[in-house]
């Protein structure tokens, strides 16, 4: 975790497009959610997988509709 900390300090650092990389972040509640779920067998909740939903609906968007600047 701790190389997984700093690779993310150092992007954030060097990257122009800090919005996308902070929403990028939320993946890793959606894996864990998902980890639980099938791993622990916990009950799914519903205001849970609304929240993974709209996570990743929101990151889908960023990413679609991300426009690449020309060079």
């Amino acid at each position: 975790m701790a190389i997984g900390q700093l690779s993310y300090i150092g992007a954030l650092t060097l990257t122009k497009n800090l919005g996308v990389l902070t929403t990028l972040s939320f993946s890793s509640i959606i894996m864990g959610y998902l980890i639980s779920i099938f791993r622990y067998n916990e009950p799914i909740n519903p205001i849970c997988t609304i929240g993974s939903v709209a996570i990743a609906a929101g990151i889908i968007l960023i990413v679609l509709n991300k426009q690449i600047p020309p060079q």
